[in-house]
């Protein structure tokens, strides 16, 4: 859902058809995006949300102190973070997926992790131990390729 303020001498040029969406006026995206905003607005669940993301930053954060030579940062708010990676980023995403935890490949080797508004406190706590493990992974293919070298 949308919403377009304009001034009125703004508005004047946005006649009939100009300025659409596809879905603009569809009843059925009206009540979708109403029921969105009854979950969202409902008293407790983005005092909830900030506690998941507080949540998940943290133990982000100590996986990083943990493992410097795997994690350089943590980055973002709420529950849309980012993994600064020192190992290449794929690599990481791979490990994660070997540990059955989706993640998304973003720019400047970053691993993106952005789960649902309703999220909970354990699964955010499974998906902690998840990269965990796959850090270790990572830590540990690390130290056998320079045993080789």
């Amino acid at each position: 859902m949308g919403a377009i303020l304009a001034t009125e001498a703004a508005a004047r040029h946005l006649t009939v058809g100009s300025h659409g969406t596809t879905f603009g006026g569809n009843p059925l995206a009206c009540a979708a995006a109403n029921a969105v905003l009854d979950v969202l607005l409902a008293p407790g669940f983005l005092d909830r949300v900030i506690e998941t993301g507080g949540r998940l930053l943290a133990g982000l954060d100590r996986l990083a102190q943990e493992h410097p030579s795997i994690i350089d940062s943590v980055r973002g708010k709420g529950l849309l973070l980012g993994v600064k990676c020192r190992v290449p980023h794929r690599e990481f995403q791979q490990a994660c997926m070997c540990e059955n935890l989706l993640t998304i490949a973003a720019g400047d080797n970053v691993v993106r992790l952005m789960p649902p508004l309703n999220v909970s406190l354990d699964e955010v706590e499974d998906a902690i131990a998840r990269i965990g493990r796959a850090v270790r992974r990572l830590r540990t293919a690390d130290s056998s390729s320079a045993e080789l070298s």
